[in-house]
Order: structure tokens, then sequence, then C-alpha cells
């Protein structure tokens, strides 16, 4: 009987770990894809401030 609550404690624990892994990854990702539209907005932007060739 105790090994199986040992058991089962083990895999929640794991499933907790997993689970806040995920949310780590996720964040980041949230954080990378924010940073590249920035870039992008600011490319927009020299873009339309910067003469263009041949203009």
């Amino acid at each position: 009987m105790t090994v199986i609550r040992e058991y089962e404690l083990h895999v929640r624990e794991a499933e907790e770990h997993i689970a806040r892994r995920r949310a780590l990854e996720e964040r980041r990702a949230d954080e990378r894809s924010a940073t590249v539209r920035k870039a992008v907005r600011r490319q927009g932007v020299l873009r339309r401030l910067l003469p263009r060739h041949g203009a």
C-alpha cells in the first residue's frame, strides 16, 4: 500500500514538473515572438522613414 502511494506521489511530482517546464517554454516562445514582431515593426518604420532607392 505504501509503495503505491509513493509511486502516485512520484507520478504527480513528475506531472507537475512537466507542466512547469511546458509553461516556461510557452512563455519563452511568447517572448521570442514578441521580440520578432517588435523587430519587424521597427523595420517597417525604418522603411517608411528612409528614402527609397531611385527616388
